[in-house]
């Protein structure tokens, strides 16, 4: 599945996030669709998770159901032109960078109140000569995860990916288009994560790398407080200071894992 946050193209200056699942080009909105077919399911992506696998097993089925009947729920149906992409989790409990430059993880916690969506544009800030950008691979937590251990698997813990602009220099960072959830994603060894500016491409790694570290991030996070549904931990490798990408006004920087999802950030003038 690919989950999606978003707001009615049309909605106010401070629209309420609504929680949708992607049917071919267009989006299904969850709460609306499930509607159509039984009791509403949660209309947002952190209290989907908190409810278990079991929800998000009826937001797949309704996808399915939806492709092979889509008139059953056009009420429903919205044209991704229709829509403006939101963060994924807009509101994490804990929102982790953690990087791994020294051998052993260090984390920074990074405040999601600076967090945009998917074709935001982003400027740099009055006070800033240059702006860069770094694109981070993101796992979304999707159970309760306490003081794991090495024996642990990490992917138990975690409902998706999703993709981090880190930009300093700027007031904002880029947070999405969507999260892909681990059966959708495919085989780890075969993904590549690749980053372009201005259709040049700028970085290609393995996404073996963050996931490979994933069962260590995990273990060092929790050690110290439980991580719960809907938080969010991004992974700097530990070559990642050689794609401090620094970008200017009029660059469209885009992050794609395989051929699954691009998140696209365009930078502005300040």
């Amino acid at each position: 599945m690919r989950l999606v946050t978003y707001s009615p193209a049309s909605s106010s200056a401070s629209p309420t996030p609504r929680l949708g699942v992607r049917v071919g080009h267009r989006v299904l909105d969850v709460e609306a669709g499930s509607r159509v077919d039984g009791e509403p399911l949660p209309s947002s992506l952190r209290a989907l998770l908190r409810e278990g696998r079991g929800a998000s097993a009826r937001v797949h089925a309704l996808a399915k159901a939806a492709q092979v009947n889509a008139g059953r729920f056009s009420g429903a149906m919205l044209e991704e032109r229709a829509i403006h992409f939101l963060p994924p989790v807009p509101d994490p409990g804990r929102f982790e960078l953690v990087r791994m430059a020294s051998g052993a993880p260090e984390a920074v916690s990074l405040s999601s109140h600076k967090l945009v969506g998917h074709a935001a544009q982003v400027a740099r800030g009055p006070q800033e000569a240059q702006l860069s950008c770094k694109p981070h691979l993101v796992f979304v937590i999707g159970r309760p995860a306490r003081k794991l251990d090495a024996d642990a698997e990490p992917f138990d813990y975690v409902a998706g990916v999703t993709f981090l602009h880190e930009l300093t220099g700027a007031p904002a960072m880029a947070l999405g288009p969507e999260l892909v959830t681990l059966d959708e994603a495919g085989d780890p060894d075969d993904l590549w994560f690749t980053c372009t500016v201005n259709g040049h491409q700028r970085l290609r790694r393995s996404a073996s790398g963050p996931m490979g570290a994933l069962s260590e991030v995990l273990v060092f996070l929790t050690a110290s407080a439980p991580l719960e549904p809907g938080d969010i931990v991004a992974i700097e490798p530990a070559d990642e200071d050689l794609v401090d990408l620094v970008v200017q006004p009029g660059d469209v920087v885009e992050s794609s894992i395989g051929r699954v999802t691009t998140l696209r950030t365009t930078i502005v003038g300040g």
